[in-house]
């Protein structure tokens, strides 16, 4: 029965780190496609530059992706319900960190189209400000290949498989947790780029109030490396 657990566990870590990764990035594509349909229809020569910051928002599927992969690959390591426990968390890690950075994306690259729109000098500024939502996503998508690790899916195992599951929900909920701010970023962010389409030299000064919530998310790294490092997983 454990084995039949460890299945279900580890099935259900892919379609999560997919699934809400995915439906975050769809979240934000829209936004960003929404604002750069309505810019195509008064300046269509902007194409390029709306299509780069869409495609952006992507990314954090494409993490997603790659998560639900390597479980899936190696979906005969979880032959437990503590190693299909830790395949779930590592699933939720990025899924959960991915659809935050997603719709925070998405806020902040919709806002970056409506400057191009007026002011074309400020795309390198605005996509500075767009990108760093992702941060959350890349730390989400660290965990979840340490836990992976961990837990032999990417490798041989040695540590006690009660401590792995245990140890690997913990550490994914604190960057699921803390991966908010990705979202609250893309808030800040969309300010910011408001502020720069009106004034381009107050980018220096906007930027370090998107930067301080990034703190908050290496705390949630930082912890979540810890509680994977003393109970033995790494």
């Amino acid at each position: 029965m454990s084995e039949t657990e460890g299945l279900i566990l580890a099935i259900g870590g892919a379609t999560l780190a997919i699934g809400l990764a995915g439906g975050g990035a769809s979240l934000g594509q829209r936004m960003a496609a929404s604002a750069s349909g309505t810019l195509m229809a008064e300046k269509p020569e902007k194409f390029g530059l709306t299509l780069i910051l869409t495609v952006l928002v992507e990314t954090s599927a494409i993490y997603g992706l790659l998560t639900a992969i390597l479980i899936l690959a190696r979906i005969d390591a979880a032959n437990s319900f503590y190693i299909g426990l830790a395949a779930l968390s590592a699933g939720l890690c990025v899924g959960v960190s991915g659809f935050f950075t997603g719709i925070g994306e998405g806020i902040a690259a919709s806002a970056s189209i409506g400057a191009i729109s007026e002011k074309e000098a400020v795309f390198g500024k605005c996509l500075v400000l767009t990108v760093l939502p992702e941060t959350g996503a890349i730390y989400g998508l660290l965990i979840a290949v340490l836990i992976l690790r961990g837990a032999g899916f990417l490798g041989v195992s040695s540590a006690d498989p009660a401590h792995i599951g245990v140890a690997s929900l913990y550490a994914s909920l604190a960057i699921c947790l803390t991966s908010l701010t990705s979202y609250l970023q893309g808030r800040v962010g969309s300010s910011a780029i408001s502020a720069i389409a009106r004034r381009e030299e107050a980018f220096g000064r906007e930027i370090i109030f998107v930067v301080l919530l990034e703190s908050v998310s290496i705390y949630g790294l930082l912890v979540s490396i810890l509680i994977l490092r003393y109970s033995g997983v790494l």
